[in-house]
């Protein structure tokens, strides 16, 4: 959810599960729940789910390997129990909007396409607590119903929670840590973020030259811009820190190459003639042997904390 929460506008998870239930208390899933649904309606995502059992029963049928009992004592010990597997998906669909699609042996497409039709319009709604009640960390229900039409059926978020989930590139300090090595974490999280992080708008070339007989040489370009740094005076100089960082990953994930460096940036001067195009470039070069990789680079203004990330794939032949 908080991955999905990087996209913009309006988001569909469709989940798929034979069932769980809600009622063990020793992996408090209800409350899981919640904070899943919570963040999900932060990130404007709704969820629809699926039971991939399809057409299911709790009495004697051709897909259980219930025995044959002529008193009905075992089908009634069972009353129940799929029903209560479905409270989870029922949960996840409900509370972020959703529907859930249970019993039922309707082909994937027909209602993958029902749920995007059904999902192509949308109001958006916005509502500000008033009182220290409705303000609290606790959990706080939201009902939504049209005056005057009780034949429509109202879909939309359950509740809230006043607490934001954590940002996906948090990363906990400790105060004994490592200045370096927790500078050198926050940028292996840019590095590795799921989605391109976009505060600090990142341009990444790549290029192989063969240089025989040494080998191929993978060049990795990186133009930042700078006009969203954060400059402060260092010796009566404007200068902005930048963290750099790259991962190149072979075709197995495993890391193949990688760099780490501080730079120092100065602002654009008034110079008319001076473009963007001008803006700083980091070059490094890597010896790889032939095959597929992907190239990930991270970017960390040290000042502002904001972050950019960009992503290639490049063939060597």
């Amino acid at each position: 959810m908080r991955t999905a929460g990087q996209l913009p506008g309006r988001k569909l998870v469709f989940f798929i599960s034979d069932g769980f239930y809600l009622t063990d208390r020793k992996t408090g899933s209800p409350e899981k729940i919640r904070r899943i649904t919570d963040a999900a309606g932060r990130s404007g995502v709704v969820i629809y789910t699926l039971d991939a059992r399809g057409l299911v029963t709790e009495s004697l049928n051709a897909t259980n390997n219930m025995a044959i009992d002529s008193e009905g004592l075992t089908v009634t010990s069972t009353i129940g129990e799929i029903s209560a597997s479905q409270d989870g998906l029922n949960a996840l669909a409900r509370d972020t909007g959703g529907r859930a699609f249970r019993n039922t042996n309707l082909p994937m497409d027909k209602w993958v396409y029902k749920v995007l039709d059904e999902t192509s319009v949308y109001y958006l709604l916005a509502w500000r607590p008033d009182s220290d009640e409705q303000k609290s960390g606790k959990f706080k229900r939201i009902e939504v119903s049209i005056a005057g039409r009780p034949d429509l059926t109202v879909r939309l978020r359950n509740g809230y929670f006043k607490n934001t989930p954590l940002q996906l590139l948090t990363s906990k300090k400790k105060k004994e840590k490592d200045p370096e090595k927790a500078r050198e974490d926050d940028l292996r999280a840019v590095i590795d973020s799921t989605l391109p992080q976009r505060e600090i708008p990142t341009n990444l070339a790549v290029s192989v030259v063969p240089v025989p007989p040494i080998g191929r040489r993978l060049t990795t370009s990186i133009q930042i811009n700078r006009d969203v740094l954060t400059f402060s005076s260092d010796d009566g100089k404007q200068v902005a820190d930048l963290d750099v960082g790259g991962i190149v990953y072979d075709d197995k994930g495993k890391p193949a190459n990688s760099f780490v460096a501080r730079l120092k940036v100065y602002p654009r001067t008034m110079d008319s003639s001076q473009s963007k195009s001008n803006d700083p470039v980091y070059s490094f070069d890597a010896w790889l042997p032939p095959g597929l990789y992907q190239v990930r680079i991270g970017l960390r203004d040290s000042r502002s904390g904001r972050v950019g990330s960009a992503m290639e794939w490049v063939q060597i032949q």
